[in-house]
């Protein structure tokens, strides 16, 4: 008997999969996850004529709950009208500036302090055309579903119209913040030094949700399962490790990646999935979240910051900033040697004629099978002058597993020797590509100082700005010189003397010179060239007469 129970208890701590999985229970926030719901209606700027607002908030409840509490948190003079679709008690905390509380038979409202004028509302199916036509007008009306805490938060609508028109979403601009409910639970206390898997698990029974915001705050690296319905898509605020059954748009690198595996809500087979996937024995929590609304907002450990103001959009939510992105999201490292052994720090001294090879690494949040590209290399010279170059770079094998997310290159500076010595800065730009999308990340740098190489055959000349100097004004004074001894050789040379005595008339328009005349050749020969010619023709005619005597 004992051996079959230490045989059990070996299996189990050898087999993850045997711990079953911990059972949720409800909660409306916790250490690790903080739910904000969507609230529909609509929101105007509306004011009676005593400048007082008319605030109309309706609870939609699935169930009875003990009590709920409303925090007055306003600004101006309002009037608050509640309802409910179910019997529910209220606590409303006071605020010297409510003046009216309006409420329906279903609800019992208590008042901290209870200083207020409470009003109970007539039964009627349109609570909106009521209010309009008791008050004159309404600022907003907010429907609110399966709310956990509710802080109000009152106002006017910022450039909204008199008219209160009900939306299907106000979102994310509301006059009500409120908690949802969900229901989490944990098989691993928190621990400095154990890695932390979280799975959050959005039920099948959302069907309205299109959209999730996640937004984390964390000092140490944590890994997710995040589970939706098919319909739904996340938003990833905040650095973490991830895999999802929907696409995640991940604000960080303006990205979105490709779900990652397929799993129903069923919590037992998330458990088992996420353990396998990590490694881990143990599941730092588990939240199981539902919503009627279209949009939900998730925070992760956000116990020491305060939640944003309704008026606050997503864009206005805190995200990576550009600086962040180039400290903690990519990297280059500089090396000696082809093996990327013997890394180059800044008080390295690299010859200029040695090739230098570099690993550029970018973090990427969850698993993305993309390809890491760099698409230009330049060096700066930061002294004496800024001075910047193209680098021409090659392309160096590294296989995926051995460089996920990595790409690694190599270049020399033989094409940039003319460049300044000393302090050397080398900058490439790369981006993520994955199905013919890329992601452009901000440049990774490095620093290293240079020395030049001089070789015999290309000798290093450096001059300073006298001697640049020097040289320009000897070459201005050579040229001034040559142009002095040419004037002065024509000046005392001039044309030759034989072609003044040319006649005028033999003068061609176009040439710079006179032309000698041509003499007319004389149609008669003359007596000399007769006389030697006479004897061969009387001697020629003479032949005839001599053969026929």
């Amino acid at each position: 008997m004992e051996k079959a129970i230490l045989l059990a208890v070996l299996i189990t701590t050898v087999h993850p999969k045997a711990l079953t999985a911990c059972q949720p229970k409800e909660h409306n926030s916790d250490s690790w996850i903080t739910v904000i719901g969507e609230a529909t209606g609509c929101w105007g700027n509306f004011t009676d004529a005593n400048g007082t607002e008319v605030h109309i908030l309706t609870l939609e409840l699935s169930e009875n709950v003990p009590m709920l509490e409303i925090t007055m948190n306003i600004t101006s003079p309002t009037t608050l009208i509640l309802n409910s679709n179910i019997n529910a008690t209220i606590l409303v905390t006071a605020n010297p500036l409510l003046k009216e509380i309006h409420h329906s038979a279903k609800l019992i409202v208590y008042l901290q302090p209870v200083t207020k004028k409470q009003v109970q509302v007539p039964a009627t199916d349109n609570l909106l055309n009521w209010a309009k036509q008791e008050f004159g007008g309404v600022t907003s009306m907010t429907t609110v579903y399966e709310p956990g805490t509710i802080t109000f938060h009152g106002g006017k609508a910022q450039g909204g119209s008199t008219e209160c028109v009900p939306h299907s979403s106000i979102f994310p601009a509301t006059p009500v913040t409120f908690t949802s409910k969900y229901q989490s639970c944990s098989d691993q206390p928190p621990s400095p030094t154990q890695s932390e898997v979280h799975i959050l698990n959005i039920l099948d029974t959302s069907v309205n949700l299109r959209r999730i915001y996640l937004h984390i705050s964390s000092t140490k690296e944590v890994s997710f399962i995040l589970r939706s319905p098919v319909s739904a898509s996340w938003n990833l605020y905040g650095g973490s490790k991830f895999v999802s059954n929907t696409e995640v748009f991940i604000e960080q690198f303006n990205f979105t990646a490709p779900s990652t595996f397929n799993l129903t809500d069923d919590n037992r087979e998330l458990w088992e999935f996420a353990k396998d996937k990590f490694s881990s024995a143990f599941i730092t929590s588990y939240s199981e979240i539902s919503t009627h609304g279209r949009v939900l907002r998730l925070f992760f450990n956000r116990k020491d910051e305060t939640l944003p103001t309704p008026s606050s959009s997503i864009a206005s939510l805190p995200t990576l900033t550009t600086s962040s992105v180039e400290k903690g999201g990519i990297g280059m490292q500089l090396y000696l040697n082809s093996d990327y052994t013997g890394p180059i720090d800044e008080q390295t001294k690299v010859k200029s004629d040695q090739k230098i090879y570099a690993e550029i690494t970018v973090k990427v949040h969850g698993e993305i099978p993309a390809i890491l590209k760099v698409t230009s290399c330049s060096v700066r010279a930061k002294a004496p002058c800024d001075v910047v170059r193209n680098l021409p770079f090659h392309s160096e094998h590294c296989s995926p597993m051995v460089c996920p997310y990595k790409k690694r290159i190599s270049f020399s500076f033989h094409n940039v020797q003319e460049l300044p010595a000393v302090q050397w800065e080398v900058e490439c730009s790369s981006e993520l590509c994955f199905e013919g999308r890329c992601a452009k990340f901000p440049p990774a740098k490095s620093n290293l100082e240079v020395i030049k190489t001089c070789t015999p055959s290309k000798p290093c000349y450096e001059f300073e700005l006298p001697a640049v100097l020097g040289i320009a004004f000897g070459g201005f004074l050579i040229g001034v010189l040559l142009i002095g001894a040419l004037w002065y050789i024509k000046v005392r040379t001039g044309y030759p003397a034989g072609l003044d005595v040319v006649s005028n008339n033999s003068h061609i328009s176009g040439f710079p010179c006179p032309l000698l005349k041509r003499q007319p050749v004389s149609p008669n020969p003359s007596p000399s060239e007769n006389s030697s010619a006479n004897p061969s023709i009387g001697s020629t005619q003479s032949t005839p007469t001599s053969s026929m005597a």
